[in-house]
């Protein structure tokens, strides 16, 4: 495997940079089209999806999922018919490790729904996929309601039983 560390630095973060849009085309793709299983192999559990107002940790893949269709359905309600995600920067910080950031456009028609925002993201890399290992973006969850009743009810939940579990042991 060759190793792009040890490429020049230009010739890094323009690889860098052409995996990272890759990986955003492949995701948008997939998540518009509603293709949860597609999604699903193109990130790294467990991982953090902050935003301005909230963080949630997800662990699992019913809680990436309940994220999704969350994400999905607030989209539709702000009335987005697409979704677009630039790349405007990337860079390898490690062999199997990028670090990156991009624009998020959310239109309907040829119109903004709402004013371009922007994320960061880690993206490693797993048995020769690039999987997205945690997202952070400049825009409340209050304004795109990406972690919505799903996730919640799917953490409270999560919640609920490890403290049961906890309660019983402490019983014993």
């Amino acid at each position: 495997m060759h190793d792009q560390t040890q490429d020049s630095p230009a010739q890094a973060t323009s690889d860098a940079l052409v995996l990272y849009q890759s990986h955003l085309d492949v995701v948008t793709t997939a998540f518009w089209a509603g293709d949860f299983d597609s999604v699903r192999t193109h990130f790294k559990l467990p991982a953090v999806m902050r935003m301005k107002d909230t963080a949630r940790m997800i662990e699992d893949w019913t809680g990436l999922r309940a994220l999704f269709e969350d994400h999905r359905e607030g989209l539709s309600r702000m009335g987005a018919t697409d979704y677009h995600r630039l790349a405007t920067e990337a860079r390898f910080v490690g062999p199997e490790q990028i670090e990156g950031c991009h624009l998020n456009y959310l239109v309907q028609g040829g119109s903004l729904v709402i004013t371009p925002y922007l994320s960061r993201m880690v993206l490693v890399r797993e048995e020769g996929t690039w999987r997205a290992h945690g997202i952070e973006t400049d825009i409340a969850n209050t304004e795109l309601y990406a972690l919505g009743r799903r996730v919640t009810e799917h953490l409270e939940a999560k919640r609920r039983a490890l403290k049961s579990k906890r309660d019983h042991n402490a019983k014993d």
